[in-house]
């Protein structure tokens, strides 16, 4: 696709409901896909609910006709697709598919349904949820992880779930092998399982902010207020507020402006916008930029490697997690 800019507005190819290209300095190498929700005479506004000034248009530079923020040495950048720095990050000038912007409940202010989020998913009840009481607790709710893993297997359980189910095994053996010693937050790394899946523990919200900060995870800072104040992020920075009714308002304050970014139904549903927030959502390599002859190499040695995998997946101990 072929970004529209012109002498006369420079800003053609923000028209809304176009595909745009996110880039932070953050999270170096990744070009994040936004879709332009709507336009203001000063602002544009992406499918995150982030506003961009008109006037953080670069006129020159690497970045020239890009829209750029600074904060401190950080930059964020906005840029059509076949932006010349857009294509050598991301290998490409076309932009990926988009889907209309129609928030979902929890969804940010004109945020766009495909952010792979469950609105509106209930929770599995009596699985123990941090802070663990017992070993016995800590080691069911890594155990339900891993059951949770392999159930999210299409339409099998691949080669890579076992690897991930490896690693919680692992987890597992090593909090059950002193019964007497109790961790009352899970490890990181099994947190960013549960986090990267949308395990459906039955936390809440508060519950949830405490795990995080003890394994060192989340979008910059992270407290709370209480049991109906939530608040994170640094740039910007969020606050979510409980309702009379139990839902969750959130606003989001950058420089100064304050404008309403989200509603959450219910402490679920806040559940699952902080699990959104605070989760990895590039993990190596997704997303990156790689090394595209080590990327042909591997493949090649993928190939028989899943042939033999598709044989051995036949066996009964794989066969009775295939799903219909």
């Amino acid at each position: 696709m072929t970004s529209r800019r012109t002498a006369d507005d420079p800003l053609a190819w923000a028209a809304p409901g176009s595909p745009v290209a996110y880039v932070d300095d953050a999270h170096p190498g990744v070009v994040e896909p936004r879709t332009v929700a709507r336009t203001t005479g000063s602002s544009i506004v992406t499918s995150d609910g982030e506003r961009w000034r008109r006037r953080a248009l670069q006129s020159s530079g690497p970045w020239a006709g890009a829209l750029v923020v600074l904060s401190g040495t950080r930059a964020k950048r906005l840029a059509p697709w076949d932006h010349p720095q857009v294509v050598a990050l991301s290998g490409t000038a076309a932009a990926p598919a988009t889907s209309p912007p129609t928030p979902p409940t929890g969804a940010p202010a004109d945020g766009a349904a495909d952010d792979g989020v469950p609105w509106g998913r209930r929770p599995v009840p009596d699985i123990p949820v941090p802070p663990f009481r017992t070993a016995e607790d800590a080691v069911a709710f890594v155990t339900a992880l891993g059951t949770w893993v392999a159930a999210l297997g299409t339409p099998d359980v691949g080669l890579a779930h076992t690897a991930t189910l490896a690693v919680l095994d692992a987890e597992r053996d090593r909090l059950g092998r002193d019964g007497t010693r109790v961790e009352q937050q899970p490890a990181p790394t099994v947190l960013r399982v549960a986090l990267a899946t949308f395990f459906p523990a039955p936390w809440t919200p508060v519950g949830l902010v405490h795990a995080l900060t003890a394994a060192g995870l989340g979008a910059g800072p992270l407290t709370t207020a209480g049991s109906d104040r939530i608040l994170w992020g640094g740039d910007p920075d969020f606050t979510a507020r409980r309702a009379a009714d139990g839902s969750w308002d959130v606003e989001r304050h950058e420089r100064g402006r304050t404008e309403s970014w989200a509603r959450a139904a219910d402490d679920d549903d806040l559940v699952l916008l902080l699990e959104r927030e605070h989760r990895d959502h590039f993990p190596y390599p997704l997303g990156r930029r790689v090394d595209d002859d080590l990327v042909t190499r591997l493949r090649a040695a993928a190939a028989p490697t899943l042939r033999a995998w598709s044989e051995h997946a036949g066996l009964p101990y794989l066969a009775r997690w295939r799903r219909p």
